[in-house]
């Protein structure tokens, strides 16, 4: 199907929330490709897109913690106890959020993107 037809169907379709385009469009857009084996300048920007994000929440929330369970516990090491907890619960769901915000950037001109797989290719 060509890039005509494809935006003619577009049209014609309006009673479709949002028209799926062939299996084969994307595939026929020239795009310039890499891949993380040969592109180490872009596995860096990944990981540092990823690193600081997840340092700098974790630093603000551990300090904010680590004055709360301070305030509120008894003694000092029960406060270290309760905070070393605390941030590793917390350190989940910022890795998450970081990795995903990382990914979803552009890196050098080029962005992540999730290709799926035929299951008889491996």
């Amino acid at each position: 199907m060509s890039d005509h037809e494809y935006v003619s169907q577009q049209a014609s379709s309006s009673n479709e929330r949002t028209p799926t385009p062939p299996t084969d469009y994307h595939a026929a857009q020239p795009v310039e490709r890499t891949d993380a084996d040969n592109n180490l300048g872009i596995v860096l920007s990944i990981w540092w897109s990823f690193t600081w994000r997840f340092t700098v929440i974790s630093i603000a929330i551990g300090l904010v913690a680590g004055v709360v369970f301070g305030i509120v516990s008894d003694s000092p090491e029960s406060a270290q106890n309760l905070a070393l907890i605390g941030n590793f619960v917390i350190a989940i769901p910022i890795s998450i959020w970081s990795l995903g915000s990382a990914l979803s950037k552009h890196h050098r001109g080029f962005s992540v993107i999730f290709v799926k797989k035929d299951s008889h290719h491996d």
